[in-house]
């Protein structure tokens, strides 16, 4: 549930979203109230801010009797919510085999939602309607993902292959870094670095691929691209490289 809570700064103003209690909690650095929003979902798991009072989360809609997570648009202020229309899979794993990472473009105002488990990614418009479906260049799909219920909890019962482990979006790009080797990829630049693929976000088509290095023998975790310098996460240290998108 890490995946669902979040915390948006547009100074002053704070938006702290909280996925196990389904709620959004909206204040500033110079006030001492707060406003807290309820989301019609039971959880959500990912959740994103698209404007000061508008939300999009991942979740368990209250409205239906389904364990499966729709992507649900809330706004706070108005109390107007849109629910995406046959968008998301639905296996009945509460979802499980589509979990993925939800990104805002707001260069072309697009919501972004990479698959974790399979080379794929929906694009949807600020309505929640689908634009397109792309494919990442990983020409793979996990193994097949199945789940059980034991003692009320749900969890899955065949190994999770991870194919796109984190993603972002910056300047009208998707930025994936992928889980598996490419079939063209030397086994040593596979081993040493983290890669990282770029996708255009409008079409989904595949621009390029570089690769993020080890640092005192650590993998990057995730990373963030600000202006010029991209940041690095590693397990004990922060490293800012120098960087531009030339495509």
């Amino acid at each position: 549930m890490s995946s669902g809570f979040s915390t948006y700064v547009d100074s002053p103003y704070i938006s702290i979203l909280a996925g196990r209690a389904s709620v959004a909690i909206e204040t500033s650095f110079a006030g001492k109230n707060y406003a807290l929003y309820k989301f019609p979902t039971r959880i959500y798991t990912h959740s994103i801010r698209i404007s000061p009072k508008t939300y999009v989360v991942r979740g368990i809609d209250t409205s239906v009797k389904k364990t499966d997570q729709i992507f649900v648009k809330a706004n706070s202020e108005t109390n107007q919510v849109t629910r995406e229309k046959n968008v998301s899979e639905t296996n009945g794993d509460a979802g499980l085999s589509t979990d993925g990472m939800l990104s805002y473009d707001p260069i072309n105002h697009l919501i972004i939602y990479p698959y974790f488990y399979e080379n794929k990614f929906l694009c949807m418009d600020t309505n929640l309607n689908l634009v397109y479906t792309g494919r990442t260049i990983d020409n793979t799909k996990s193994l097949p993902i199945k789940s059980t219920v034991n003692k009320n909890v749900l969890t899955t019962t065949t190994p999770k292959r991870i194919v796109n482990n984190y993603s972002l979006i910056s300047q009208g790009y998707l930025f994936i870094n992928s889980g598996i080797k490419a079939n063209n990829e030397d086994n040593k630049a596979y081993q040493d670095n983290s890669i990282v693929d770029i996708y255009e976000t409008k079409t989904g088509a595949y621009k390029g691929t570089f690769y993020i290095p080890e640092f005192n023998g650590e993998k990057m975790r995730t990373f963030n691209i600000i202006d010029e310098g991209l940041i690095a996460i590693y397990k004990s240290k922060v490293v800012k490289y120098k960087f531009s998108i030339r495509i």
